[in-house]
């Protein structure tokens, strides 16, 4: 068996921990989408929760589906969409599109 090879590849941070408040169509309320872990499975339904009664009964809802949407929410992954992380002079990367701290996964090739 040969040698194996660790690559890095990373990601937004966005991808694992990421919530904010969103407004309701009309005004009168605010929820909280929130991104739970799993960033490997970014479409899954599950990945994403709402504290509105639509995300209850679907697992899904406008909210989601806005903050998916906006530039609020990243969701940049390396492996998946190319490019390089920004590593500073103190060794921190961070993600080339938003600029938030970018997490790393080790592979074996």
């Amino acid at each position: 068996m040969g040698d194996m090879t660790i690559e890095h590849f990373y990601f937004c941070k966005s991808l694992e921990d990421f919530s904010t408040i969103v407004e309701s169509s009309d005004g009168k309320k605010t929820y909280k989408v929130r991104k739970v872990h799993g960033w490997w499975a970014e479409s899954a339904l599950f990945d994403w929760q709402c504290d509105c009664k639509g995300w209850q009964f679907r697992k899904m809802c406008s909210h989601i589906k806005k903050v998916r949407a906006s530039e609020e929410y990243c969701g940049w992954d390396q492996f998946a969409d190319g490019g390089e992380a920004d590593i500073g002079e103190d060794g921190v990367a961070r993600c080339p599109k938003c600029g938030r701290l970018a997490g790393v996964l080790k592979h074996a090739v």
